[in-house]
């Protein structure tokens, strides 16, 4: 039997990695629209421009490995959710009939 509960907190933890599943891609976002800019200013502060680069693109990497995890973890959330909320909605439709 699912709770009122268990829908509510179920539904709670999937907007909030959909919340930071959208900030991390809103920085994904930023990084990648700032790459010149960090490399240049890298390559400023004495990085050949190979390192400038190279260090960037590990940086970004992480953010990409970052957003990839918290768009998995969304989904998985979603899924469960939804799994919840279709067990609520046929244990009231029950309860009707």
């Amino acid at each position: 039997m699912v709770t009122r509960d268990q829908l509510e907190i179920a539904k709670a933890l999937w907007e909030q990695v959909r919340i930071g599943c959208a900030l991390a891609h809103q920085n994904w976002q930023l990084l990648n629209s700032s790459r010149q800019n960090i490399i240049n200013s890298l390559v400023n502060q004495g990085f050949t421009a190979t390192q400038a680069v190279e260090a960037f693109n590990e940086y970004y990497q992480g953010h990409q490995e970052q957003y990839e995890a918290l768009f998995k973890a969304m989904t998985e959330r979603a899924d469960e959710y939804k799994l919840i909320e279709d067990q609520w909605k046929a244990q009231k439709s029950e309860a009707n009939s």
